[in-house]
């Protein structure tokens, strides 16, 4: 599968947390995953950011930059994603050093 990350070089998006506005490249975030209406961030080098939106709002936001939902509470970049593997007929990808595991539904993003 091939994607062009060129969209999100130099671009910049806001997260409103209770008590603070970060303002993170697009090109740095790993991935995003949510429980309820709680999003937690996680930047290649910063800590983790948590912010009260749902996965359904970031996907809407981030979509058009590349981003792939893998499963219900995962939203990734695949700019980062550095290894596919299968283990016991299920695949997983690597993103960082977290391996995040790819539902059944959404396994055929991750065809060659």
């Amino acid at each position: 599968m091939e994607f062009d990350f060129s969209k999100q070089v130099g671009i910049k998006i806001s997260i409103k947390t209770k008590s603070r506005t970060f303002y993170v490249n697009i090109e740095d975030i790993l991935y995003i995953r949510c429980d309820g209406y709680l999003s937690t961030i996680f930047p290649v080098e910063d800590k983790s950011i948590c912010v009260a939106k749902s996965l359904r709002e970031h996907e809407e936001e981030l979509s058009e930059y590349g981003f792939l939902r893998v499963n219900y509470n995962t939203l990734v970049n695949p700019k980062h994603i550095h290894d596919i593997e299968i283990i016991k007929g299920r695949k997983h990808i690597k993103v960082g050093k977290q391996e995040i595991n790819v539902s059944k539904r959404r396994a055929f993003l991750f065809n060659k």
